[in-house]
């Protein structure tokens, strides 16, 4: 039978081991660590518990009568390619560790156990689990974002462009995403701390791009309450530049900016961004052969100008 110690509440680690003296060793470690556990005598058995329950971490006996732990760890990556494993070897086991590696454990400990090295690998794989998790989380959150405003766009800005800015968006979180996935897998895997935050801070820089084009969106769509506020006019511009950059680059089309004098202006900005997209797009559609774009905002008289050439 598996027998269980439940706390839902804490991170669940599942111990498989046919050896009751070395699992219940193990669980005390576990415990001390505030983990919650959850025991197994052989591979069958841990299997059926998974199967059924899941566990953030699992620390699985290689050498074991029946189902040994290489063919328990085939089977629980079947069934959870993420499954964060711990094997747990005699010393002359040497040939099996680094087939469980292989097969895509995350570390092994010795037996005899020293406690210390026991925690440490512990701690670390749950780690990992953690930002494995939160990686996977900010991943599905900006693809939901991305499908949310495709839609929110196309059924609201009633713009004729709206084709090219969802393309834009697509591509711009494309972009983040790809970089998100390498950069966090890369803070995954490296075992240097300087590595991983260097990693962890290219992820920040991407989600914070996300949020901004969120922000952009957000406005185009008219999510937001329409409400005139104090903007600058470049911002709106540059907002706008950056989601048809991709369809600048492919026609060869070369921007250029020029912004005279205070550019700020009480308005409501949903309505200027509108305007401002369907312009510069109206513009580049009619630029067949690529060239010079050219957007002036002048602030120098008693009303803002702002002029598209190309």
């Amino acid at each position: 039978m598996v027998s269980e110690k439940a706390d839902v509440r804490r991170i669940q680690v599942l111990v498989v081991d046919d050896d009751n003296l070395a699992r219940s060793l193990v669980m005390e470690v576990l415990e001390s660590m505030g983990l919650s556990c959850a025991q197994a005598g052989s591979g069958e058995e841990a299997i059926r518990w998974f199967a059924e329950k899941r566990a953030d971490l699992v620390l699985l006996d290689i050498v074991m009568p029946g189902m040994d732990g290489l063919e328990t760890l085939r089977v629980l990556k079947e069934m959870d390619p993420q499954a964060m494993v711990v094997m747990i070897t005699g010393q002359r086991e040497f040939n099996s560790v680094v087939e469980a590696m292989r097969l895509g454990a995350f570390d092994y400990v010795s037996k005899p156990f020293q406690i210390p090295i026991l925690e440490n690998s512990v701690q670390r794989a749950l780690d990992r689990h953690k930002m494995i998790l939160e990686r996977d989380r900010l991943v599905q959150e900006l693809q939901a974002a991305k499908s949310l405003l495709e839609g929110e766009v196309v059924r609201r800005s009633g713009m004729a462009a709206v084709g090219t800015l969802a393309a834009g968006v697509a591509h711009e979180f494309n972009n983040l995403i790809g970089a998100m996935l390498g950069y966090a897998e890369l803070a995954i895997r490296s075992g240097e701390s300087r590595l991983q935050e260097q990693a962890m801070q290219v992820v920040l820089k991407s989600c914070a791009r996300a949020k901004r084009i969120i922000g952009n969106l957000l406005v185009y769509a008219r999510r937001q309450q329409a409400e005139p506020q104090t903007c600058r006019l470049s911002e709106l511009m540059e907002n706008t530049l950056a989601l048809l950059e991709r369809d600048f680059h492919k026609k060869e089309i070369e921007v250029h900016r020029e912004v005279l004098g205070d550019d700020s202006a009480f308005c409501d900005p949903g309505q200027i961004a509108q305007v401002l997209f369907s312009v510069i797009d109206n513009a580049r559609e009619a630029m067949h052969s690529g060239g010079k774009l050219t957007v002036t905002i002048d602030s120098t008289g008693p009303d803002h100008r702002i002029v598209i050439a190309d």
